[in-house]
Order: C-alpha cells, then structure tokens, then sequence
C-alpha cells in the first residue's frame, strides 16, 4: 500500500484521498426509500432527491473541512478516484430512474410492487454504496474493484413487475 499522503487531512482517508462523509448524501436517500414500503407518501420526498458531485456535497455542506476534503479529492491517486467517480455514475444512473418507476407505481396505486421495486431497489444500492465504501477505505486496490454497470437493473425491475 502506497505511503499516507493525506494522513493529516481530517475526515479523508490517508491513502486513497476520498471521504465517506460523501456516502451520507446516499444514506439520505436510502433512509427514505427505506419508509416507502410502509408509508408509500415518502416517495414524494424521494422523487425531489438529487445526486450531487463530491464536491459539491462538500461545498454545500458547511463542515469546516470542506475545503482540505476537496483539495485531497482532486490530489487522490488517480487509480481510486476514477473507480469512484465511476461507480458514484452508476449508483446515480441506476437510482433516477429507478426512483422515477417506484413512483410511478406507488401513483398508480400499486403499493405491494412499490414495496417490493423498493426492496429491490434498496439492495442494488446498498451493494453500490459498500463498493464505494470499500474504495474509500481502499480495501482493495482500484484495479481489483469489480465494477458492473447496474444502470439497467431499473428497467429490469419494472419488466420483472409487469
């Protein structure tokens, strides 16, 4: 493992130069996904949720580390913030969408498959987030990060409910 180039940046890891701070802008929308099987109302919530940039998660964010975050961000080997930056556009391409169908189904009054495209919805994304995690914490190298696109896993829920 390289040496720590970021060991004095507060709340980034030493090693890859990312934050997990970044993840609670997707733990967000996890958490109000997760009521919409048993209050489908939150969908509307849901719906006005919006993916946004590492840095500007961090410049709206107001935490006095914002500004040493963003600088070790665009320092971080190149290696770890590319396999992140990819795999924050397929978490993103895969829950617009799939936001858009619970939705709509949740609207057309079906709210056992709005319960279930959620559940489904939810393990898709919380298996995207321990990746990014993983790389965060640079548990495996860049290289070794198995990344799938689950950018379709959307239409296949909503082929699989109709």
């Amino acid at each position: 493992m390289p040496a720590a180039q970021f060991e004095n940046i507060e709340g980034v890891h030493p090693v890859t130069g990312l934050a997990t701070d970044y993840l609670n802008h997707y733990n967000e929308i996890v958490m109000l996904l997760d009521l919409v099987p048993s209050m489908p109302e939150c969908i509307e919530d849901a719906v006005d949720w919006r993916p946004k940039t590492y840095c500007d998660h961090f410049r709206d964010s107001g935490l006095a580390i914002a500004d040493g975050v963003i600088s070790a961000y665009k320092a971080a080997p190149a290696t770890y913030r590319e396999a992140f930056d990819e795999t924050v556009h397929i978490l993103d391409e895969f829950l617009e969408p799939a936001i858009a169908l619970i939705a709509q189904t949740v609207d057309a009054g079906k709210t056992d498959q709005a319960a279930q495209m959620t559940e489904e919805t939810l393990d898709t994304a919380r298996g995207i987030l321990g990746r990014l995690n993983g790389i965060i914490h640079g548990h495996a190298a860049p290289e070794q990060v198995a990344l799938t696109d689950d950018t379709d896993a959307a239409q296949a829920l909503a082929d699989a409910m109709f």
